[in-house]
């Protein structure tokens, strides 16, 4: 009876509680994780504190400047192959999705709402 109660609890709660409680817990869990990663490669492998932090901040810019480079990358291969209806005739490949820059994907991009909140949620996590 107790399990039933607390599974119709759960359903019942807003889709936002559920990924903010969802994006808590992962954070939690990678800064205990983070906890020993760190003493790991300090106390193990003798790497100086300062050199770790270091490599690991080059690896966060990486890792944000290349996500929306690949996404760019994937989605102009994917949508370039994609045959379409233009009017009465058949477009493959055409040169509006070709034209479109990195640079224009990244304004797209950065005008969603959702990604700004992403971000934002990313910088405070």
């Amino acid at each position: 009876m107790g399990l039933g109660h607390l599974q119709t609890w759960l359903l019942a709660l807003p889709t936002a509680v559920v990924y903010g409680s969802l994006a808590l817990f992962t954070s939690i869990l990678h800064n205990v994780f983070l906890l020993y990663y760190v003493d790991t490669f300090v106390s193990v492998y003798k790497i100086n504190k300062t050199a770790f932090w270091v490599g690991e901040t080059v690896f966060l810019l990486w890792n944000s400047l290349n996500d929306p480079l690949f996404g760019w990358l994937s989605d102009r291969q994917f949508l370039g192959s994609q045959p379409r209806l233009c009017g009465e005739e058949l477009l493959v490949g055409s040169e509006e999705v070709g034209s479109v820059t990195l640079g224009q994907y990244l304004r797209q991009l950065a005008r969603h709402r959702n990604f700004l909140w992403f971000v934002g949620m990313d910088l405070v996590q």
